[in-house]
């Protein structure tokens, strides 16, 4: 039997690692996570963020590593509270940090993406409401502004928020992320705050730099009917897959509040404020229709949760980014994968998922997906939200107690992706050797 051939990606591919500010830097105070984790019982563990990865002031150090694994791209975000701690006052001494970073990554041969809101919110801001509260839109915009001058042109490559609908459930329907809400109405407020505030911030950096390439992160699962012969199951599926994964996609790039979003009005500044598509494919869902769960839209999740993963990440299946990027090839859009990667504390399986996903994705684009990156998450085990520091998914597994850094072999398995442009012929063999 003749040995698989290398498998070579795009010229120009961006082979990138992913960070987010709250979960790496360190020293964090002045926003709602920071109040958030100092109630009982909000973190598992009881863990607070605190120095976290001490990324704030190792970063030139973490880059250098990444940039020493092969990849060519490097994610992160700014700390809004770090950049505005007070309303309309901001730290030019933080805005320089970020700056900095950006010109190392250059220096290190890494394209820098800036995400401009990854789930945190300065304390000022949130104590009125959010992105529940409208003025968010204006201040949002006002923030864009500020952080594409102070880049001064290093960064092309920008995200606006996060995972929109992930903060909307999160935070306000399920009640398990700040502000702890448990309101319908107040989530689907929240979403359309996003949606003008991603398209407020599209233009605000386009205006600051015409070159720039502006998408918002989509958190897209992959929802299937647990009996695909059922037409309850796939009636649930349906809806689910409207509610999470459509309705903020196709607001900002079509421009419509389709309900239940709003009454199909039309957001003319969102219309096309994608000049990219970020998707963020970790979790598949099997669904079931269920009489018993109108809260849940008469849908359960039948998925098996994965060991020391809480039950709302669904099934890590490495064939969704793939999938995915096969669904979104109609937007004839550039696609990037902006995060992807495997919950695993004792490194098993991640080498080997790492090269099955990249394998699909090859796929993908052999059959018409415009695909331009992709993005792991995480280059460091980090502060992982509500499941503290025991969800680990980095390329770099991190001893909290000393912030001594050691690569795991995915960190070697991704880094000979990276270098050769491609999967070489030895890992589609013995991808987890």
């Amino acid at each position: 039997m003749n040995a698989p051939a290398s498998l070579a990606f795009p010229p120009g591919f961006l082979w990138g690692t992913a960070t987010s500010a709250h979960q790496v830097e360190g020293g964090n105070g002045g926003n709602d996570w920071a109040d958030w984790e100092r109630e009982p019982g909000r973190i598992r563990g009881g863990a607070v963020a605190g120095a976290a990865c001490d990324f704030w002031r190792r970063a030139e150090d973490d880059l250098a590593l990444a940039a020493s694994f092969g990849t060519n791209a490097f994610r992160f975000s700014v700390e809004w509270s770090r950049v505005e701690p007070e309303e309309g006052r901001f730290d030019e001494a933080a805005l320089a940090r970020y700056a900095g970073w950006a010109a190392r990554c250059r220096a290190l041969g890494l394209e820098p993406m800036v995400c401009l809101h990854h789930f945190t919110l300065p304390r000022w801001l949130a104590r009125r409401g959010g992105f529940a509260w409208s003025g968010s839109v204006e201040r949002f915009a006002r923030l864009a502004e500020v952080v594409a001058d102070a880049m001064a042109g290093r960064v092309r490559w920008w995200l606006t928020v996060n995972e929109p609908m992930v903060l909307a459930a999160l935070g306000f329907v399920q009640g398990v992320w700040p502000p702890g809400r448990h309101s319908v109405s107040e989530a689907l407020r929240v979403a359309r705050h996003l949606v003008r505030a991603h398209a407020a911030a599209y233009h605000a950096l386009h205006a600051r730099q015409p070159d720039a390439l502006v998408s918002a992160a989509h958190h897209l699962a992959v929802y299937l009917p647990h009996d695909p012969r059922s037409v309850l199951d796939r009636a649930v599926t349906w809806v689910r897959d409207r509610l999470m994964n459509r309705l903020f996609l196709e607001a900002t790039v079509e421009g419509r509040l389709a309900p239940p979003l709003g009454a199909g009005e039309r957001v003319a500044e969102a219309v096309g404020s994608h000049d990219y598509i970020a998707f963020q494919p970790y979790f598949t869902y099997p669904l079931a229709f269920s009489p018993a769960n109108p809260g849940g839209l008469f849908a359960v999740e039948r998925h098996v949760p994965r060991p020391g993963a809480p039950p709302f990440m669904g099934e890590f299946r490495p064939e969704a980014p793939a999938t995915w990027a096969e669904r979104l090839a109609s937007y004839r859009l550039p696609l990037v994968v902006t995060e992807h990667g495997l919950l695993e504390a004792e490194e098993r399986e991640r080498p080997g998922f790492l090269v099955a996903a990249l394998t699909g994705l090859h796929r993908a684009l052999r059959h018409g997906a415009d695909l331009r990156g992709y993005f792991h998450w995480s280059l460091l085990d980090n502060f992982e939200w509500a499941e503290g520091f025991e969800a680990r998914f980095g390329l770099v597994h991190v001893d909290f107690a000393t912030q001594v850094r050691t690569p795991r072999r995915s960190a070697e398995v991704y880094g000979a992706i990276a270098r050769a442009n491609g999967i070489p012929a030895e890992l589609l063999v013995r991808p987890a050797a």
